[in-house]
Parts: structure tokens; sequence; C-alpha cells
């Protein structure tokens, strides 16, 4: 605080600080953004890019919260605006939601499913052959994580976050944060959170019709001139080269401190992502149907539509290619039977809407990763 972030020593010992609180040294570097811009956050906790971002943002199953590192970025008025406890908690605060949860992730897959439903389904379905799906996502992905959830630290705990800053003693620091930044309201919790809801829907809608149109280059070039963040120039390529061919892939490797297991269901996986027979696509669908029976709170809810979603989009595309070959029996049966299937999936799907949520809260995975005595 007293250098205003501009020695690197101190930015080092600062990272180093996180990595033993985090217990794992999953952060790759920390910036420090002197640009005079108000559309650019106080703190930006974001991911790293890596080529196969889509795999991770996409697998609404996957326990590893943060597969390839990240970063933190922080405006140089935060020197002067906050105390150090304040400041320490807005960075804790946005660690625990975008890399130590999966809050900001299934922000994000509520919104894609949200965005996919309503544009028409046969342009989904080629969308991504000329374009890149983990830089997309890992965009509308990035847009969300700009903006985590900023409401007080109350007894409800709606974000993974409250009962760590709570019990860590920061509680009442990152409320105080919170009185300076945000305009007198009489928004409830809820409303706040909803407010932010409603504007991934709008980036992410934002992204897909910029893919939609062939002009998603261009979004890319005007959002890092619109919000220049010295992170996304460390991800995206030249500024010269609009038409670039692809962004910059990196992952960090570090030791965790509680590994993630080796993946014992690939198969699994597999058969979601490519369901081969009516065998694995009855399995995916009663998997889903065991998913509803337990679900309890509203990220539960958006992974298990997320699920019917995607693998209606699988079954269309099934569809599509075996109504060209309808003069073989067998593929009119299972053509049949795949429509059977899809049928299934919508109903489930209004099942799920109607489902009573009784905790609202927006992450499944936390991860263990606190200092002794602090583990949620």
């Amino acid at each position: 605080m007293t250098k205003k972030g501009a020695d690197m020593e101190s930015r080092r010992e600062l990272a180093a600080a996180i990595g033993n609180v985090i217990g794992e040294n999953s952060l790759d570097a920390i910036y420090i953004n002197n640009t005079d811009n108000v559309l650019l956050p106080d703190v930006a906790v974001l991911h790293l890019y890596n080529t196969d971002f889509s795999r991770f943002i996409l697998d609404p199953d996957s326990v590893d919260t943060c597969p390839y590192g990240y970063t933190i970025e922080i405006h140089q008025r935060c020197f002067e605006k906050y105390t150090e406890e304040e400041l320490t908690a807005v960075i804790l605060h946005d660690i625990l939601q975008n890399v130590q949860s999966d809050t900001a992730k299934i922000r994000f897959l509520k919104a894609y499913t949200a965005v996919t439903s309503k544009h028409d389904t046969t342009l989904m379905l080629d969308l991504f052959d000329d374009i890149s799906l983990s830089e997309v996502t890992f965009m509308g992905f990035t847009a969300i994580c700009l903006r985590p959830f900023r409401v007080p630290v109350e007894d409800t705990d709606y974000v993974a976050t409250d009962e760590v800053l709570k019990a860590v003693g920061l509680g009442d620091a990152y409320d105080s944060y919170l009185n300076k930044v945000l305009p007198m309201s009489t928004m409830t919790v809820d409303d706040a959170i909803n407010k932010e809801l409603k504007q991934d829907y709008h980036d992410v809608n934002t992204i897909i019709n910029a893919c939609l149109d062939r002009t998603v280059r261009h979004y890319y070039n005007t959002i890092r001139t619109e919000v220049p963040l010295v992170t996304l120039d460390h991800i995206l390529t030249s500024r010269q080269a609009v038409e670039s061919i692809g962004f910059v892939s990196r992952k960090k490797q570090y030791a965790r401190r509680h590994p993630i297991p080796a993946p014992d269901n690939t198969a699994i996986a597999e058969s979601f992502s490519n369901p081969k027979d009516e065998y694995e696509i009855r399995f995916q669908i009663d998997k889903i149907i065991n998913s509803m029976r337990y679900a309890e709170t509203e990220a539960e809810r958006e992974v298990i539509l997320f699920k019917i979603k995607q693998l209606s989009l699988k079954l269309l595309k099934t569809e599509q290619q075996l109504t060209r070959r309808t003069n073989d029996k067998y593929m009119t049966e299972r053509l049949t039977k795949i429509r059977e299937f899809r049928a299934e999936l919508d109903e489930l799907r209004d099942k799920v809407m109607k489902m009573e949520i009784k905790v609202k809260r927006w992450s499944v995975y936390v991860k263990d990763a606190m200092p002794e005595g602090y583990n949620f």
C-alpha cells in the first residue's frame, strides 16, 4: 500500500502471502493498472487462457475450479481510496468467487444456457465450426469474473465466500469497502444478485450475436480498447491484428494443496460429449433424473438445465444426420427413438423450471483451500 504497488519485490511478497492463505501457488502474476478509465474495476481476478478452456468451462461436473492458474489486477486508485484491510478483503473475496469456488462458472453456465436456448437451434449447431469455442467462452466468462457479486456479508452464504471472510476476520472490512463503492440503495441481496445475472445474460448474448454476425474479432478489439486491462493485453494477440489467429495460451504449473484426483469417469464424460448409442443416451438422461431428485440450490438447478440443453443439442445434430438416411429401416427406428429422447428432455426441463429451490446458493464446489481451521 505504501509503495502503491510499484515495487516488484512487494508484489512478489504479496503473491507469496496470498499463496500461503490459499494454500497453493496458482496465482501467476499481480498487475497494477494506471490507466484513468471509469470502466476498469478496482480489482480483477481472472483465469489464464488456455486452448482447452472450453473443456473446463463447459464441464459442469469438474471439481477443478482453476485448472490453468489466474492473475490479479489492481487499479492504482485503490491505494488512495481504501484501507489495507478493505483492499485485502476485496482481493480475497474475488479470489474466493472466481477461483476457489465455481460461483462465476455457474453464472456463466446459466447465461450460456439461456442465450443458446433463445437463438435458433440449427444456427447454434454449427456456430463454432470456424470460431474458437475456447476463445468465445473465455471472453464471456471473463466478463462475469469482472463483476463478482458485490453483496454484504450476511448470515446467508449466497456466494460461497461470506463464511470464509467472516472466519478470517475480514467480513466487516468487506462491508466497509462496499459502503464506499456502492451507491445508497434499497436493493436487497436478491435484487443485487438478479441485477448481475441479467448483465451476465446481456454479456454472453452480445458475444454470441457477434459470433453469428462473424464480427467477434471486432468485439475482442473493442473490449481491449474500451476496457484496457493489463491482463487482457497479456492474453489477446497483437493490437494491429484484428483478424488474429488466436489468444495467447498459458497454463501455470503449480502444486495443489489438495490435488485433483485423476479422472476415473473418462468414459462417462465421453458418453455425455458424444453419446454413440441409445444405451449411452439413456444413461445420461437417467443421470439427469437422479440429479433432479437431490437438487437443493440454484446452482444445482442451473447445472441440470445446462446438461439438458447440451444433450438436446447433441440429439438434434444426430437427428439431422439420421433424417438424410430415412430409406434405411434401422435408421428410421433410431430416428424415432432420438425424437422420443428429445421429447423426454423437454419434459424434464419443464419439471426442473418448476422445482422448489430453498437454498439460494450460487456454487456447487468450493475448494478446501483455506488455512487450517477454516475449511469450508
